[in-house]
């Protein structure tokens, strides 16, 4: 996934809201949903917070809170709000710009990182207010660690981090060679041997693995697998 510029959007281009809908269905038999429409506007909402406004097809309440995305598959927006008749609804996005990291999106105060199993995989999970969201499976056991060892190491990490207040911004770099995400209280600093939260396989494009942690909160059921 590819973060778009929502600076650049004009008028009556297409966009796309995608989530899951259950229709109160059980959430096994969830269906996803891919919703066009067309953006209306831009708005200022207020110092700190612009607004984008679109027009959709007929979208159901259930993927409120989903990704808005472009015709080229670039990230936006966030849905946040819909109005909806029996044809259309007006829907209003948080610009993707103004959630500038993970702990901003899934409200990290009082969330907690632990592993545990799902699936009988071992995975990463962040639980709290925002209820339980997988962040990571482990599924490659391509080292000297086990999935296991993986997976205990690393949400401790994101704990320690979390409570320290350094997951404000995650970002990427190269240590020892290899490819690695890892997390800072400010923008602009580089890693180091204090801040990596995983190592990533060589070869790994981590700008890539980044954007895709950055959307694990928007698609609840959709964590990196590792």
């Amino acid at each position: 996934a590819q973060i778009g510029n929502p600076k650049l959007l004009k008028e009556d281009i297409p966009i796309y809201v995608a989530g899951w809908s259950n229709d109160n269905q059980p959430a096994e038999e969830a269906i996803f949903t891919l919703v066009k429409g067309e953006i209306v506007s831009k708005s200022q909402e207020s110092e700190d917070s612009d607004a984008l406004t679109y027009n959709l097809e007929f979208i159901k309440p259930a993927i409120k809170g989903s990704p808005v995305i472009t015709n080229e598959g670039h990230l936006i927006g966030i849905n946040r709000q819909v109005q909806a008749d029996s044809t259309k609804s007006l829907a209003l996005g948080i610009p993707i710009d103004k959630l500038s990291s993970i702990s901003t999106v899934i409200k990290s105060k009082g969330v907690n990182f632990f592993c545990g199993k799902l699936n009988d995989v071992y995975t990463t999970l962040a639980s709290g207010s925002i209820g339980l969201i997988p962040v990571i499976k482990w599924t490659y056991n391509k080292n000297s660690f086990s999935n296991k060892e993986r997976c205990i190491q690393v949400s401790r990490k994101f704990q320690i981090f979390h409570e320290n207040g350094m997951l404000k911004y995650i970002t990427y770099g190269t240590l020892q060679g290899l490819p690695v995400l890892c997390a800072t209280s400010e923008p602009g600093k580089a890693c180091d041997s204090t801040n990596v939260l995983f190592t990533l396989a060589p070869g790994t494009d981590p700008k890539v693995v980044l954007e895709d942690l950055f959307l694990v909160p928007m698609l609840p059921g959709s964590p990196l697998r590792l």
